[in-house]
């Protein structure tokens, strides 16, 4: 069982000083009665830094790279199941049911690539994240179906999926707290699944 913490150990910055960073930073004016972002981007801004450094990154791994929206909200899905990653499952799920994936898909990527109903390419995807995380490398055959669907995939389209896993991973240690375990989120998925 994952040790849960009651706060995290690096609490985001206040809205008054996300607006003043975005300002000084980036040149962003947020509005006063703008939506509260995400916590993560606020947690970031607590090195400036860093903040500066990771944004070009962070766009690019959210909308420039060449994975399709969906297979990114997959491999993010399932590296945050094998993180526990309850955050961001949890943020995940959002947007991976604005790219059309289902309340089923998203149960079923708790229970892997062999689970029944998946696509080949689905699972193919879901087997190279469960891959890297246990191996530190996709397996032959797994490449090989990588390969052959995308026509002759270059790495770099791999690249990113890899990215996306290490930054969850890098979240997760960032953001350590006390919400549900996914196996209580899990649950709850499943019950809403099954009204």
């Amino acid at each position: 069982m994952p040790i849960r913490l009651t706060s995290p150990r690096v609490p985001p910055v206040s809205m008054d000083e996300y607006r003043r960073l975005q300002k000084e930073l980036f040149n962003v004016e947020v509005p006063v009665d703008a939506p509260e972002p995400l916590n993560i981007g606020r947690t970031w801004l607590r090195n400036p830094a860093l903040a500066v450094a990771q944004r070009a990154y962070q766009q690019h791994l959210g909308t420039e790279g060449s994975l399709p929206h969906r297979d990114h909200e997959l491999v993010i899905l399932r590296i945050g199941w094998h993180c526990q990653a309850v955050y961001e499952f949890s943020q995940h799920t959002v947007f991976g049911k604005r790219e059309g994936i289902t309340d089923e898909e998203i149960k079923r990527v708790c229970y892997g690539p062999d689970a029944p109903g998946w696509s080949d390419w689905d699972a193919t995807l879901l087997r190279a994240v469960d891959e890297l995380y246990h191996e530190h490398i996709i397996l032959d055959h797994t490449w090989q179906k990588l390969v052959v669907k995308r026509m002759g995939l270059h790495v770099a389209h791999f690249q990113r999926a890899i990215a996306v896993g290490n930054r969850v991973r890098i979240v997760k240690i960032q953001r350590p707290s006390n919400r549900p375990s996914l196996d209580e989120l899990t649950d709850r998925i499943e019950a809403d699944f099954n009204r």
